[in-house]
């Protein structure tokens, strides 16, 4: 799934700049492409992955002959803070911003508005706009892996899901493949996925029937 992700990334950033290249013709100005990290880089995890696909695209442009610059700001809490780190990044010139938290996509949106000359990709988003693009990573291939797994293990036809946020529409997604997963494993179908998520478990709970 993660190397899926760099490459998704890179192949993204690559057709942007050549693109740009080809209308824009020869410029001694590089493209400043900019990333939004939600945790500090650290040498596992989501935003390592990120990190490495930024590192990628460097070396991808130097071989293409292609001007770019990169820059990051890590640490960047949803919300408020994290539009103002990419509304700082707007303004500093980038021309290509990449938003990789599901957090981030309503700041994004609101950025995108302001600075429509700027492109903007919403990884894990839903929302688009006339330079607002969005991507994702393969989760279901781990998710139908995890729902074999605990099936397998499972001393009763129940299978549970833990998310790390409240959302039902993540949630939602998790079961349904999890589910589907648990289906394949040696003891047949009849199986029922049950998932919690966020912090308060009593109040958020799920269920979901296949």
């Amino acid at each position: 799934m993660y190397k899926n992700l760099v490459a998704a990334l890179c192949a993204f950033a690559l057709f942007f700049t050549s693109t740009l290249a080809q209308t824009a013709g020869p410029s001694k100005t590089p493209l400043k492409v900019g990333f939004v990290y939600v945790t500090p880089r650290l040498p596992v995890g989501w935003v390592h992955q990120h990190e490495l696909g930024r590192l990628a695209l460097e070396q991808a442009m130097q071989k293409q002959g292609l001007q770019v610059q990169t820059g990051f700001v890590d640490n960047v809490s949803e919300g408020a803070d994290a539009e103002r780190v990419i509304r700082d990044m707007a303004q500093q010139g980038y021309g290509l911003i990449f938003t990789p938290s599901f957090g981030y996509m309503e700041p994004t949106m609101k950025v995108a508005a302001e600075f429509p000359d700027v492109k903007f990709e919403s990884i894990t988003g839903y929302k688009t706009a006339a330079n607002v693009a969005t991507a994702n990573a393969r989760y279901y291939e781990g998710r139908f892996l995890a729902g074999i797994a605990a099936a397998r293990t499972a001393a009763a036809a129940v299978s549970g899901v833990a998310a790390a946020t409240v959302s039902g529409r993540g949630v939602g997604g998790i079961l349904r493949v999890a589910a589907t997963g648990a289906k394949k494993k040696e003891r047949g179908e009849g199986e029922r996925a049950q998932g919690m998520h966020g912090k308060t478990p009593k109040r958020t709970r799920e269920e979901e029937r296949d």
